[in-house]
């Protein structure tokens, strides 16, 4: 007694997330010895009926797209995608055609989980548009509950590769920040202290130094993530003073470019910060596959784009 009624409905409920449960709530579709609660933080004193009522999936009212896709791996329960950088997730406003959704909905016709809603039928997880790399698809709402709950309790590991600006403080090491959306720009992430925002843990290590000049170093690194926060990497690099070569949306100041053959129209990393293309790609995901609970890991090679990056840097 006395509990919120939406860590109660967590504890009871393992259908839906604390998220999805609070926005039953705020939707008034939560009630209480059949009192409509319309708040979250509404307590229980007294033993009573709790009812939620569940919306209908609202028909997708997107269109499927015979758009290629570059399929890892592929059963009656999930697929692995590799997504391309450019290609929007899910669509949105200003994003209702040639997304990953509209791609899938002609892909797996009617084979898509419908947790997601009228958003994000099936997908699970989700890359920044300008990030290359693996997805997980859900073809059924019982695999997207049971790879759901895997990202929830950390149980998914997923390895990226970057490329950063600047010379790293430390060959390998582990970033723990607290992150929350900007206040002045609501398209970023930053840094917040610890009773803001949502933790975010990120592992690190060098692969590889290229040094331009004296004063001009791209470092390649892999990256482990332990949470998934929006724009992660890209925030907790940025907050270390090396922020995603391509990224200039987290790019805090000008690198110097003192050689000015490493920095033209006719290079890759030109053309990278002219798309606002992060290099970053995600390489490979563990899960334990919901059909067999046996674990099993799935890699994506560096795009052809992250190829050229590394060759023209080993050029120097």
């Amino acid at each position: 007694m006395g509990n919120r009624i939406d860590l109660v409905l967590k504890k009871k409920n393992t259908q839906f997330s604390r998220t999805q449960l609070q926005k039953l709530i705020d939707n008034k579709k939560v009630f209480y010895n059949d009192e409509v609660v319309s708040d979250r933080s509404f307590k229980i004193k007294k033993e009573g009926t709790i009812l939620i009522k569940i919306p209908e999936i609202k028909k997708l009212e997107v269109e499927a797209q015979n758009i290629k896709l570059d399929v890892i791996f592929e059963n009656n329960d999930y697929l692995i995608v590799n997504k391309p950088s450019g290609m929007v997730v899910h669509p949105g406003a200003g994003n209702l055609r040639d997304t990953l959704v509209n791609a899938l909905l002609f892909h797996c016709k009617d084979s898509l989980s419908g947790i997601g809603g009228i958003e994000r039928p099936g997908i699970i997880h989700r890359l920044d548009k300008m990030t290359s790399g693996i997805v997980i698809v859900a073809k059924n709402d019982l695999s997207h509950k049971n790879i759901s709950s895997q990202f929830k309790s950390r149980s998914v590991q997923k390895y990226y590769e970057a490329f950063v600006w600047n010379k790293l403080k430390t060959k390998k090491g582990k970033i723990i920040n607290n992150i929350t959306r900007s206040s002045s720009n609501r398209k970023k992430m930053c840094i917040t202290n610890e009773n803001n925002g949502k933790k975010a843990i990120t592992e690190y290590e060098l692969i590889k130094e290229y040094k331009i000049s004296e004063n001009l170093v791209v470092s390649w690194v892999s990256v482990k993530i332990l949470t998934g926060r929006t724009h992660q990497i890209r925030v907790h690099f940025s907050e270390m003073g090396n922020h995603l070569v391509g990224d200039a949306l987290y790019k805090k100041k000008k690198v110097n470019l003192i050689n000015k053959n490493f920095y033209k129209p006719s290079n890759i990393i030109y053309e990278l910060e002219k798309k606002g293309r992060q290099a970053l790609h995600a390489k490979e995901i563990n899960i334990y596959d919901p059909t067999d609970n046996i674990k099993r890991k799935y890699t994506s090679n560096l795009p052809s784009d992250l190829i050229s990056l590394k060759e023209f840097l080993n050029s120097f």
